[in-house]
């Protein structure tokens, strides 16, 4: 529904409500982790995080890797998480940090910004207006209209981009200059993984605008992840992962040990046809920003069961039985007296019979 969507662009994916759909452009291990994004296929090219995805497979041009920083569909996070609320018009990479905050109760920053340390601009010139925030203007005399962004990477780390450009189809990554991978750039501003880089490393992205381009805005964000946090925090959350017992499109059920009270986040969008046990006893859900489902639980083992039956599911079914029963008992009667309780429609009543007056009109002409 709208709320997934928008839970979704909040994490920095490409989603649109107008169109009640999202796409995956690459992601950060934490959006994928909150979404359950296990497996990844690639038909075009190597993954560029290679420090978040194994590969597993391959054939010819085609690619597949499994997420290393895979957490189980549900999972024990801190209840200051149920304060959390998704802004998808805010910069991605602070909803992240939030999020992955509220979840670990960790402080330290996961995601930390790079300033750009330098610019190469061919037949267009661009006003910074705050950061990753600028205002490009093309030179109607050139021939082509190209923006390049540089960083110089202070440590050895893994970057991640941000970029919202409604008029360039392609974005280039370069490290040192040499070409490295390439996104294709839709109508929705998404996070794109940038790869792993030492310290004094140059990252840049490159955009070619096109010929008729003239003006526009650029958001371009570019973020370093902080791999001690993301650790620490990822051994947290998989230490309250639960265990599945059972698994089916309307049913699951398994165990988990909560170390302390928190909730159980389900990478789950929320329905009001969803309902929840534990240990038995009916819980309520209290799900995360009305769109993801959440379970309370407190410290010790538990065993949750979350059912799914769609909202008039029960009584539209009753109708139906109750439309069939009586069908039955009317066949029934008829059986037993051998009369007919639904007499046939006599001709001359039917609804297609000509009336008598036409009759008479028909026989004087």
């Amino acid at each position: 529904n709208e709320n997934a969507t928008k839970w979704i662009r909040s994490l920095g994916f490409p989603a649109s409500e107008a169109g009640n759909r999202y796409y995956y452009g690459g992601g950060t291990p934490v959006g994928n982790a909150f979404t359950g994004v296990r497996y990844l296929i690639s038909r075009a090219s190597t993954v560029l995080d290679d420090s978040a995805w194994e590969q597993i497979a391959s054939s010819e041009s085609c690619y597949a890797y499994r997420n290393q920083y895979d957490l189980p569909i549900g999972f024990r996070a801190n209840a200051s998480l149920l304060e959390y609320d998704p802004n998808p018009e805010a910069n991605p990479f602070d909803n992240l940090n939030t999020l992955f905050r509220l979840a670990t109760g960790i402080e330290t920053p996961l995601f930390t910004m790079l300033e750009v340390d330098s610019v190469d601009y061919g037949g267009a010139d661009a006003l910074k207006n705050s950061y990753g925030n600028y205002t490009y203007h093309t030179d109607a005399s050139a021939e082509s209209h190209s923006l390049q962004y540089n960083y110089r990477v202070p440590l050895d780390t893994t970057l991640y981009g941000y970029m919202n450009l409604q008029d360039v189809s392609n974005i280039t990554i370069l490290q040192n200059g040499v070409y490295k991978g390439y996104f294709n750039n839709g109508k929705q501003g998404f996070i794109f993984p940038m790869g792993t880089y030492q310290g004094a490393d140059t990252a840049s992205v490159s955009m070619t605008l096109p010929k008729d381009a003239v003006s526009g805005l650029i958001v371009l964000y570019m973020y370093q992840i902080n791999p001690d946090v993301l650790e620490q925090g990822f051994a947290a959350l998989q230490n309250g992962g639960i265990t599945l017992t059972e698994a089916s499109d309307t049913k699951l059920s398994g165990t988990l040990t909560a170390e302390q009270d928190g909730v159980c986040y389900f990478s789950i969008p929320y329905e009001s046809g969803w309902h929840a046990k534990v240990d038995g006893v009916k819980t309520e859900i209290t799900p995360i920003a009305g769109e993801m489902v959440a379970v309370p639980v407190t410290a010790g083992t538990h065993t949750i069961t979350l059912t799914y039956c769609p909202k008039g599911f029960i009584a539209g079914a009753c109708c139906t039985a109750g439309a069939v029963l009586l069908l039955l008992a009317v066949s029934f009667v008829q059986w037993k007296t051998g009369k007919r309780l639904l007499q046939p429609v006599p001709e001359e009543q039917a609804e297609f019979a000509v009336p008598e007056k036409e009759k008479a009109e028909e026989t004087e002409s």
